[in-house]
């Protein structure tokens, strides 16, 4: 599915909380898939079986995306003897301190060694730029859809409006009815207080189903990365 417009920067935060939620109630009863989104500090890592990962880094001072998609045709060089590969192409245009938090965190995700030497090598990245707005768009150094195509598809629930995007997640993780709510009920409390810690009790949360305790430990450490903690 590839999107007509160019995604706004807060269309892409709350499809982030909305995909956190999504996949911690998911793994509350398949822990096996927890390979597909984890935090890390500030990094929203994401995974398909398909072969692209990506890391979306959430900064003070905006956000930074990269990612590696191992069917797109800019990987073709790993199989040659050409050397030479450069960032530069992807990232032009990129603000000075959101190059820095990308090569202190994102970039750290996608580390290859190509002719012996150490390298992040992506097929796509976006950005933030200036300061954060309800109407701000994501930047590119090239066309929305050259981006998507490249490795940004990864994170395309991500990228849809909150109603559409609660429908797929639904329908990809075959929620009940209980688990939707529950998905729109953290999605609300965490959206009235996006800047602000979240805490709930178990007892807050009787619809979450839970295989067992180990399984829920990791439902917690999954939330906590977008600031819902449970106690």
């Amino acid at each position: 599915m590839k999107s007509q417009k160019i995604p706004k920067v807060e269309t892409l935060k709350k499809g982030v909380w909305l995909a956190t939620i999504a996949y911690a109630i998911d793994y509350a009863l398949r822990p096996e898939f927890d390979n597909e989104l984890s935090w890390d500090g500030p990094n929203f890592n994401r995974q398909d079986s398909s072969g692209t990962r990506g890391t979306v880094t959430f900064g003070d001072k905006g956000l930074v995306g990269v990612f590696r998609d191992e069917n797109s045709s800019r990987l073709s060089f790993l199989n040659s003897n050409r050397p030479g590969y450069s960032l530069e192409p992807y990232l032009k245009g990129m603000p000075e301190d959101l190059r820095t938090l990308a090569n202190q965190e994102a970039l750290q995700y996608t580390l290859d060694t190509y002719h012996g030497k150490v390298q992040p090598i992506i097929t796509a990245a976006f950005w933030s730029e200036g300061e954060n707005n309800p109407g701000q768009i994501l930047e590119a150094a090239e066309n929305w859809p050259q981006v998507e195509a490249n490795g940004a598809h990864l994170i395309y629930r991500e990228l849809l409006d909150v109603e559409e995007a609660v429908g797929e997640w639904q329908e990809y993780f075959e929620f009940s009815d209980k688990q939707v709510a529950l998905l729109k009920f953290l999605f609300d409390k965490k959206a009235a207080n996006s800047h602000n810690v979240v805490s709930f009790t178990t007892k807050d949360l009787p619809s979450f189903a839970v295989k067992n305790s180990a399984t829920f430990a990791q439902v917690i450490e999954t939330l906590k990365g977008i600031g819902i903690v449970i106690i």
